[in-house]
């Protein structure tokens, strides 16, 4: 489900191979490229500090 929407939002290409079983060999895109070069500095720190450590939103309080 996840490589169709990726698919859908153009970032895979999805080929069908002619073997038996028919097999699906999906590769990247140029903009699917570009989205994983800009986020490869992200990775490191997520591996570093998880996501826990980004910075939480907090909602304005609500006044009774």
């Amino acid at each position: 489900m996840k490589l169709r929407q990726m698919e859908d939002l153009g970032l895979v290409h999805r080929g069908v191979l002619d073997d038996r079983p028919p097999r699906a060999l999906y590769s990247f895109t140029q903009t699917g490229l570009m989205i994983v070069r800009l986020g490869e500095p992200v990775f490191p720190y997520l591996r570093l500090h998880g996501p826990a450590a980004a910075p939480a939103t907090q909602s304005p309080p609500v006044n009774p």
